[in-house]
């Protein structure tokens, strides 16, 4: 999965990646994050996330938080979900799942 995100303001938040098996209620995986700790430099950033193979349908959650304040923007744009990208081609703020 590719995506372009952008976020800005003092008090922005964070975006996160998940994912979500159906038909298991409670049950998710977080796969990606950013912002909390970063300092937002009001750029847009491309961000590549893994989403491994399964024979269970799952669906994949886009998640924006906002901070302690009103100051502040998460936007994301150009989502891709593609089985040609690599784990080593995967890039930003990848957690460790294993």
């Amino acid at each position: 999965m590719t995506f372009w995100y952008h976020m800005s303001g003092a008090h922005v938040g964070s975006l996160s990646i998940k994912l979500e098996y159906l038909n298991q209620e409670g049950f998710g995986q977080m796969l990606w994050t950013a912002g909390d700790s970063e300092r937002p430099d009001d750029n847009w950033r491309e961000a590549r996330v893994l989403l491994h193979k399964s024979l269970k349908q799952y669906r994949v959650v886009i998640e924006g938080t906002i901070g302690k304040g009103s100051s502040g923007g998460i936007a994301v744009d150009d989502i891709i979900i593609a089985n040609h990208i690599l784990p080593e081609q995967c890039k930003g703020r990848l957690l460790n799942t294993g």
